[in-house]
């Protein structure tokens, strides 16, 4: 029975990979309302690592590095404050605002052809369910009765 079941089988091959090579890919669908400008922004941050130790670096490099150091979070605040300003005055000049919808299980989906179209939770849905039943069978067939 569970060896002929497609959602059996798919979940035996995602237990594989996430036992032997690592987690399985799963992508989420965010859905936006109304109308307006989105903007989308974020902040990379680099660390370089240097081959030489600090004593064998030129006086310029340690210069750049220290300097660097105390810069960062000045230039981090500064763009922080800066792209929030610009938030808020696209939400001024906007005249509906775009909201998020709430989150719920429908969001997240597999990265496999076959189940693409169906929420993780709908199929973890299902599968426990079978489970449950094949369970309820073998207590059923194996309870041990003592009269």
């Amino acid at each position: 029975m569970m060896k002929k079941d497609p959602i059996f089988d798919f979940f035996v091959i995602k237990r594989n990979i996430v036992l032997k090579e690592g987690p399985v890919e799963v992508f989420r669908v965010v859905r936006f309302a109304g109308n307006g400008k989105i903007r989308f922004s974020s902040f990379a941050e680099i660390n370089i690592i240097r081959g030489q130790p600090w004593y064998r670096r030129s006086p310029k490099i340690i210069w750049e590095d220290l300097r660097m150091v105390t810069i960062k979070p000045i230039s981090r605040w500064l763009w922080q404050y800066k792209t929030k300003r610009k938030n808020i005055q696209i939400q001024k000049q906007s005249k509906t605002k775009v909201t998020k919808t709430e989150i719920n299980g429908d969001d997240f989906f597999f990265n496999d052809p076959k189940w693409k179209s169906r929420p993780v939770f709908d199929l973890l849905h299902e599968y426990l369910n079978k489970l449950e039943q094949i369970i309820v069978e073998a207590e059923i067939k194996f309870s041990k009765d003592p009269s």
